[in-house]
This record gives C-alpha cells, structure tokens and sequence, in this order.
C-alpha cells in the first residue's frame, strides 16, 4: 500500500498515544508501521513501544513488515539516522 487514504495518513502523523480499530484489510497494519518506522526515524526508541496486536502470527508478520521497512529506510537515511536504525532493528526480535 503506497498511497494512505486521508484517515490513515490523519493516524501516521498523530503524535501520541493512538488506537487503530479498524476492520480486516482495511491497512492498520500499514499504518501501525509506518508509524513506527517515522518514530524510530526521529530518534525514538522501540523500548518505549506497546504496540498490540491479537495473534501470535500477526505479531510475527508485524515484526518481519517492521524489519523490512526499516531496513528500505536505512537507504535514504543519514549516517547518524542509519546507524540507530540499526540499534533499532537488533530490539525488534527481542520484542513481546
């Protein structure tokens, strides 16, 4: 999913704590990790995170989406942006 609808970029750039109830296919897992992946881009930490998902399955497919997304971004990012994403990306299999 490339383009977010208006509602799913209104939930990418809120700051804070959100909740993303939505129904099946509708893109809150997109949108759960393009979250994720525009906080760790701005220095934040993936300790700080409870992000909460029903499954075990679907907790293991939003690790793995998470991953590739934030190894795509290492790409386009700076030296120092790069080198915590990194750090970042080693927390992601510890994760709950």
């Amino acid at each position: 999913m490339a383009n977010p609808t208006p509602q799913q970029q209104a939930a990418i750039d809120k700051r804070g704590r959100v909740i993303v109830s939505a129904s099946a296919g509708s893109g809150k897992t997109f949108v759960m990790i393009e979250r994720l992946v525009s906080y760790v881009e701005g220095g934040g930490d993936l300790e700080n995170v409870l992000a909460v998902t029903f499954t075990k399955k679907a907790a293991a497919q939003m690790k793995d989406k998470l991953r590739t997304a934030l190894i795509k971004r290492t790409a386009a990012a700076d030296s120092d942006t790069r080198a915590h994403i990194k750090g970042q990306l080693s927390k992601i299999a510890l994760a709950n």
